[in-house]
């Protein structure tokens, strides 16, 4: 199950917006329409088992769990194994063999980008136990390695990482990306003149 609390990081709005997202994606790459949804409906339904510690991989049994789901309303095993395949590899870093997997990673990362990015790095930084960090501190240097001392740090982290290229599998997603870095790339630019009080 995803987070019952509505606004937070992994909550039901995320995974409408990633639902949506992956749809529109799959329309633009000539996906399998059902299997992206399916999989992005149901590509968080662990996550708070492991925010409680039920499990270590929340992909992993995520996708032990929507099978379950998928059996239970008479989904063809072909379609189920590709939809299981997306749930469990859409937090590896790998490219996955099928484009719907891809595609479900790219609506993922995209909702981890703009002005969503921007409100959960700094609520996750100071709400959560496991994130906590500062908003900022100035006597850090942005290097790697960085990204976990500030919300700053770990903004500026996504950015540079989507600028180094290969953050993104799908054309359409990496162009959904543009302007929601763009807004991120002017918040960091306008934080720190206030922050050094640079009034030109």
């Amino acid at each position: 199950m995803v987070s019952k609390k509505r606004g937070t990081v992994h909550c039901i709005e995320h995974t409408d917006r990633v639902v949506k997202a992956a749809q529109y994606i799959c329309k633009k790459e000539k996906g399998d329409y059902l299997v992206a949804s399916l999989a992005a409906l149901l590509h968080d339904i662990a996550r708070s088992m492991e925010d409680k510690g039920l499990c270590i991989d929340h992909a992993e049994k995520g996708s032990e769990l929507a099978l379950d789901i998928l059996k239970k309303h008479k989904i063809s095993s072909e379609i189920s194994d590709q939809i299981t395949y997306c749930i469990r590899n859409h937090r590896s870093n790998s490219r996955g063999s099928t484009l719907e997997s891809k595609i479900l990673k790219d609506a993922d990362k995209l909702d981890a980008l703009g002005a969503i990015c921007i409100s959960r790095v700094i609520a996750s930084s100071l709400q959560s136990n496991q994130y906590y960090r500062p908003i900022f501190d100035s006597k850090i240097p942005f290097e790697k390695g960085s990204e976990t001392r500030s919300a700053i740090h770990y903004i500026i982290l996504i950015i540079e990482k989507y600028n180094n290229g290969n953050y993104f599998f799908t054309k359409t997603a990496h162009k959904l990306a543009k302007n929601r870095i763009l807004l991120m790339e002017n918040f960091v630019s306008q934080f720190k003149k206030e922050w050094f009080c640079k009034f030109k």
